[in-house]
């Protein structure tokens, strides 16, 4: 029996996430890649995910395996799948792993970006990918403000409930406010400038990105303290709910499995 392992990226927009889902809430990644499977194996399969991305967040190396009897050579099985696959869905790799391997459960943390463009428009080429902010953020305060995310803590604060989750601590290891500077492309328009948030941790709760996200964009707004954000994420205040970040400008970057 081999083992299988994926590296996927896909564009969210138009899926109601990685999670197949009853036919009449949409297609979703994992659902065309198992009918792409199927076509090509003559086999159904049922791939595991290293995570649950949610409706319209898009991934750059999501990891997923399968177990399968077939003998098709693994260095052919992206070209078949991608011929196959929908314009917004590919595979990027195909490796045989040990038979013990889990994409979900072998991981040892997780990477996400969060696009932002902020202090004016965004360019029509990454209205889809970024959220777009008209006033300018305060990005050192945002930098300051970030740091008290480090380390473990309950998140339930910074999560949606209702999942089957059994708890709600994780561990973040970084957490990075990074400034590329405007694209040879901006520099000609009245654009915003690109803030890109990136968080590694042991695993992430249910939106839990895009509320850390939400946060730290309303200290770099000026409404909300650092001092308040980090009573919040202490638990030692009642928090003030907030609505996520959109869904569009997250990005699944890379599953590490250590050695």
């Amino acid at each position: 029996m081999r083992n299988i392992k994926l590296v996927i990226e896909y564009d969210g927009t138009n899926y109601v996430g990685w999670q197949r889902q009853p036919a009449h809430h949409g297609k979703s990644i994992q659902q065309e890649l198992e009918k792409a499977l199927a076509c090509v194996l003559k086999q159904q399969y049922s791939l595991l995910g290293a995570g649950r991305t949610d409706a319209g967040v898009h991934a750059l190396a999501q990891v997923a395996n399968f177990h399968t009897t077939c003998n098709i050579p693994v260095e052919k099985l992206p070209i078949a799948l991608n011929n196959l696959l929908p314009h917004d869905i590919r595979v990027r790799l195909a490796s045989d792993m040990d038979e013990n391997f889990h994409a979900r459960f072998c991981a040892h943390s997780k990477t996400y970006r969060y696009h932002i463009v902020h202090g004016g428009p965004c360019s029509v080429f990454d209205e889809r990918y970024a959220w777009q902010i008209f006033k300018k953020l305060d990005v050192e305060a945002m930098r300051r403000a970030a740091t008290y995310f480090l380390g473990e803590h309950d998140f339930r604060n910074f999560s949606v409930l209702g999942s089957s989750v059994k708890g709600f601590v994780r561990n973040i290891s970084r957490l990075e406010l990074i400034e590329p500077g405007k694209t040879e492309l901006c520099t000609h328009g009245n654009y915003g400038e690109p803030l890109l948030i990136e968080v590694s941790a042991n695993g992430f709760l249910y939106k839990m990105v895009r509320l850390i996200t939400a946060s730290l964009v309303e200290v770099g707004r000026g409404r909300l303290d650092e001092e308040v954000l980090r009573a919040y994420i202490e638990r030692t205040t009642p928090f003030h709910t907030m609505p996520p970040a959109p869904a569009k400008g997250l990005l699944l970057l890379r599953v590490d499995y250590g050695k």
